[in-house]
């Protein structure tokens, strides 16, 4: 889990922030961070993450440290 809110801080239609030591940003097809409002690919970074070792998966879902998730997202103007 990378991404949770609390009771206090849910916000309908949001899934929330990075926990504490996480980071998330929104990508474009060409890896690039997008501004707010555009819907990319959500890519997690932190402590942990997926490890496929010599496995073709190492290439596709990690890159630079960042987890590629697959998941489509968008960062509001609040950054939720």
């Amino acid at each position: 889990i990378f991404i949770s809110h609390t009771e206090a801080t849910a916000k309908p239609g949001a899934t929330g922030r990075p926990v504490p030591g996480y980071q998330a940003c929104i990508l474009d097809d060409a890896g690039r961070p997008l501004p707010r409002g555009q819907v990319g690919r959500l890519a997690v970074k932190g402590p942990t993450g997926c490890r496929y070792l010599a496995d073709d998966r190492q290439r596709q879902y990690v890159h630079d440290g960042w987890n590629l998730t697959g998941d489509a997202y968008l960062l509001d103007e609040d950054g939720d």
